[in-house]
């Protein structure tokens, strides 16, 4: 239940500003077609901000959210082996 008062909250925030709604709507659609990582990763990172200004203007917490961009430690072996090829010797 607090999940979804959480999100409803951030709705509610976002739709408040009809052009930051617009803005969601038009990066979401977006997102669904784009091929290029680069772009990819722009497009979430301003939607990433879009919500991350909602939860603060809502004053909700931000963690746990869908969408929510969380960027975690990078895997042991990744961080010492760049191109993810596991070595059997």
């Amino acid at each position: 239940m607090r999940r979804f008062l959480r999100q409803w909250a951030l709705t509610v925030a976002i739709e408040r500003h009809p052009a930051r709604a617009a803005r969601l709507r038009e990066l979401e659609a977006r997102a669904a077609q784009v091929e290029n990582l680069t772009e990819a990763r722009a497009i979430a990172a301003e939607v990433s901000a879009i919500q991350a200004e909602a939860a603060d203007e809502a004053g909700i917490a931000r963690h746990g959210l869908a969408g929510d961009r969380v960027d975690p430690a990078p895997e042991p072996e990744l961080a010492s082996n760049p191109s993810g090829l596991i070595s059997t010797g």
